[in-house]
């Protein structure tokens, strides 16, 4: 087949395997609430002129949320463009999804195509991966399905990291993953980009500088969006993110001896623990190190902290069946244990497959959505009441704050003290008469000296203002890279061919 036909052939998958979100777009996966609410929010914005909307006016029942100021932006800004030209949030987040799985394959493919003629096999089985659809069907998880695109992209760069324009497209894909998933981005760090770039430098130590040049240049084009998310984490609730449903080791198989869940992640990471086992090299060895990570039976990896921050360990399946697929089309010898490992990934597939039918059909609540608009509550104001908040139960009770005007002014007739209905955060300043007055949360709240006009008033944070900063050198930098990358490159070349000692 040639090339295009493959590629043709990845394209055409990934609207296969949407097809059946497309007939039931409405269906209430884990996180459909959340996609429905950013992407209408995002086309909102769009069609207003604001091309990055941090802040949300409406969610929390219209107090308003900070919540693009910590989620990274890149996968709304797709889903939200496509529901800007008119579609329904749910169909443009289906769309989006598919047009996500079509990168992933293609890229997979480009990736594989130089070391395997089973490069198309690969590609269309890293699409179709079990804990993939998972994550799309059952979960929602729309910005961790799209950073599967990235891990082909980045280990391709870090292969063929030898000059200025690799150190570029290395820079680029990083900040991919850094603004599409968070979580995601760590643990590829950990798992994936660092072990592999380590026994890149072991094959040809001129790899390291560049590496560390391209890692530096990704973080800095992402510090946009970094700068801002981890400067503001005093000002919402992120102890919700710090319960026992968040912590990595309740979410290993001894701690959750339940069967549904039995026979769906951890018996999906022992099928992938048990390929990595029965292929040598360095891509079945991490396979088997990482899928075993997946559920806790590497001692100690989940106690430290940023590690514990990702909240559930199997977030490095998706990761897990990428380094699989690798190792199955480079190496594809059927053996005993390796039909040992499809015989028990029946199990989580079958699982995923029946959970998937269930979200499907069974519909959001579009009616409590669209009077809610419940938003993450980590997203809250620090202060405000979170009791009733669970890892399951989410929709946090705002009643006491029916009878505020969401108005972002308000006509004070005698002094005292007032409470307007939009929640606090830094960005946010009570003006009257020219001067700032000072305001305390959750929600806005100050103390009118005298009759008047008192306005809300949005102000530019110094964080917000270094992030574009940072990235907008990060920018430049790689722009001279790429536009004077011979002269960078004989530099480089110059560099190492000078004698040693």
């Amino acid at each position: 087949m040639n090339h295009k036909r493959a590629q043709l052939s990845l394209v055409l998958l990934a609207v296969f395997l949407h097809l059946p979100a497309l007939f039931y777009p409405d269906g209430a996966s884990h996180s459909s609430v959340y996609n429905y609410i950013w992407t209408t929010q995002f086309a909102e914005a769009f069609a207003s002129g604001e091309f990055y909307p941090r802040w949300f006016p409406q969610s929390f029942e219209g107090l308003g949320g900070p919540t693009f100021y910590f989620y990274p932006p890149l996968t709304y800004w797709v889903s939200g463009s496509i529901a800007a030209s008119g579609l329904s949030a749910t169909v443009a987040n289906v769309i989006a999804a598919m047009m996500f799985s079509a990168v992933s394959g293609l890229m997979m493919y480009r990736w594989l195509r130089p070391q395997t003629p089973h490069a198309l096999l690969g590609s269309l089985a890293y699409m179709a991966a079990p804990y993939h659809l998972y994550d799309f069907y059952v979960r929602g998880a729309l910005a961790e399905y799209a950073s599967f695109m990235w891990p082909p992209l980045i280990v391709m760069a870090i292969r063929n990291l030898r000059g200025a324009r690799s150190i570029a497209a290395l820079a680029a894909a990083y900040a991919g993953l850094l603004i599409t998933h968070l979580p995601v981005a760590l643990l590829a760090t950990v798992f994936l980009i660092v072990p592999y770039g380590i026994k890149t430098f072991l094959d040809d130590r001129r790899v390291l500088i560049p590496g560390l040049v391209a890692g530096v240049l990704g973080i800095g084009l992402a510090c946009f969006y970094l700068v801002p998310a981890l400067q503001l984490q005093g000002a919402i609730s992120t102890d919700l993110l710090w319960s026992d449903y968040y912590k990595p080791a309740t979410w290993f198989p001894w701690n959750r001896p339940y069967i549904s869940y039995l026979l769906g992640i951890p018996a999906l990471a022992l099928a992938l623990i048990v390929f990595g086992a029965a292929i040598r090299g360095y891509w079945g060895a991490a396979t088997a190190l990482t899928a075993a990570a997946s559920i806790g039976l590497i001692p100690f990896i989940w106690d430290i902290h940023l590690l514990a921050q990702v909240q559930f360990p199997w977030r490095l399946l998706g990761l897990v069946e990428f380094t699989a697929i690798i190792a199955l089309v480079l190496k594809p010898q059927m053996t005993p244990l390796l039909k040992l490992g499809f015989a028990i990934a029946i199990l989580p597939v079958t699982m995923f497959s029946v959970a998937a039918i269930a979200t499907l059909r069974t519909p959001m609540d579009m009616a409590l959505v669209e009077n809610k608009r419940p938003d993450a509550p980590e997203y809250l104001p620090r202060g405000i009441d979170k009791r009733g908040i669970t890892g399951t139960q989410r929709i946090p009770n705002l009643d006491v704050f029916a009878g505020i005007s969401r108005n972002a002014a308000i006509t004070v007739t005698q002094p005292g003290p007032i409470v307007m209905g939009r929640a606090d955060f830094p960005i946010w300043q009570v003006m009257h008469k020219g001067r700032e007055i000072p305001h305390s949360g959750p929600l806005i709240s100050f103390n009118a000296t005298e009759p008047g006009v008192y306005t809300i008033e949005r102000k530019t944070l110094p964080s917000e203002t270094l992030g574009w900063a940072v990235s907008s050198l990060a920018l430049a930098i790689l722009a001279l890279l790429w536009a004077f990358a011979r002269r960078f490159d004989a530099l480089f070349a110059h560099g190492y061919d000078q004698p040693v000692g």
